[in-house]
């Protein structure tokens, strides 16, 4: 596997958590993958999460065909989507995610393909 060492500007979180304080880290060159090692003499292998390239004008879409609800910003609450809705969002995110699946940088992240395993083969 080939690194970049030109880290991007990016924020670690507990979730790269060591023991001791990270002296480093680089990212794979596809970005999909962050290296980092400490003074506690560890060194860890993290994947990114989520589907990198997704197009970002149908986020919230993903978010409400994978979880069948939808979050009001404006008052910050949750609600359930109905049936018939559910499945139009989720037809519509199918065809949206197939579509970029066929093009997408970092399939190992890609959401399409992890839930649908039978479309890599295509």
């Amino acid at each position: 596997m080939k690194w970049s060492t030109k880290l991007p500007k990016v924020r670690l979180t507990n979730i790269l958590k060591h023991e001791g304080v990270v002296k480093e880290a680089v990212f794979s060159k596809d970005e999909t993958r962050i290296l980092t090692w400490s003074f506690d003499r560890t060194a860890r292998l993290w994947d990114v999460p989520g589907d990198l390239d997704f197009p970002q004008e149908y986020f919230s879409l993903q978010v409400e065909a994978l979880t069948g609800t939808r979050f009001d910003p404006i008052t910050r609450q949750i609600r359930c989507l109905p049936p018939d809705e559910f499945n139009e969002i989720q037809k519509k995110w199918l065809e949206i995610a197939s579509e970029h699946a066929k093009v997408c940088k970092y399939p190992r992240q890609n959401m399409y393909l992890r839930l649908c395993p039978e479309a890599r083969k295509k």
